[in-house]
């Protein structure tokens, strides 16, 4: 595959499977340049003037999600409602972050409201610090 792109800048400006379908002379500020064809979900880096692997995906399913919590902590999210020791913003605000989850099939884990959720649930020490992070890596 060739490619041209903005040479100042790195810019991918087309791409061709024929360096006979570039224009020639390219213009001043065009080059081009022959790579391997991309696999799927590649992306073009202006700074390396090649493909590579584009960003993953962060989104798992709801039931995935679930999965990465311990019994214990589930234990504590779906009874926590029902402690006596919380007051009742702490309840609300769990129940909103459990609700949230109900109503989303697939959980984005750069979302904010998952990220503060995870944070609320480490401030009750439901999870621990280092917990959190495995939750959402």
């Amino acid at each position: 595959m060739f490619v041209v792109y903005i040479t100042t800048t790195g810019a991918l400006v087309s791409t061709t499977s024929a360096l006979g379908l570039v224009v020639n002379p390219l213009p001043a500020n065009l080059s081009v340049k022959q790579v391997p064809d991309p696999a799927i979900g590649f992306v073009w880096n202006q700074a390396l003037l090649d493909f590579v692997q584009g960003p993953t995906s962060r989104v798992v399913s709801k039931s995935a999600f679930i999965n990465r919590f311990t019994i214990t902590e589930l234990k504590e999210m779906f009874g926590y409602m029902h402690g006596a020791t919380y007051t009742a913003a702490e309840q609300k605000n769990l129940a909103a972050v459990m609700r949230y989850l109900d109503f989303n099939d697939e959980i984005d884990l750069d979302n904010t409201n998952i990220q503060t959720g995870i944070g609320f649930l480490v401030t009750k020490a439901i999870l621990t610090p280092v917990r959190a992070a495995q939750v959402l890596a």
